[in-house]
């Protein structure tokens, strides 16, 4: 891997450590309706959706 996106990878990482702790706000925050996430839902082999499971 290339060491700059390794280093990239590592700061989002402590960044989203931080934001979970609430030491830090978030720039922005998606809020989704469950009808979006249910539309977004992948197929599995068998044709069965997540939400099926």
């Amino acid at each position: 891997m290339d060491q700059q996106l390794f280093k990239d990878l590592i700061a989002s990482i402590n960044v989203a450590g931080a934001i979970r702790r609430k030491k830090i706000k978030a720039s922005r925050i998606n809020q989704l309706e469950w009808s979006e996430i249910k539309k977004s839902c992948v197929k599995t082999n068998n044709n069965q959706t997540l939400n099926d499971m």
